[in-house]
């Protein structure tokens, strides 16, 4: 996940959290959804791409590694983000 289209959102957060009111929370919702949907919409766009120069298993591997590292850093922003009180 790149983290220029996630960092509004979590600006968004820090900078409402004290004072979090349902319409904001609503915001920041419909974009961290918008945001997950436009980044697999991507996955699936270079899909096509990759398998045109890769073989299919080294393709599912790259999309392995890829999940890998993106469960890495959302597992790191995760911890460091609390929740919605």
């Amino acid at each position: 996940m790149n983290i220029a289209f996630v960092l509004p959102t979590l600006e968004e957060f820090a900078n409402n959290y004290d004072s979090m009111s349902d319409d904001v929370a609503k915001n920041l919702l419909d974009d961290a959804l918008s945001i997950d949907s436009d980044h697999q919409k991507l996955r699936q766009s270079y899909l096509s791409k990759i398998r045109g120069v890769l073989p299919d298993k080294k393709v599912a591997r790259y999309y392995q590694l890829e999940s890998k590292i993106d469960a890495i850093m959302e597992y790191e922003m995760a911890k460091r983000i609390p929740l919605v009180e």
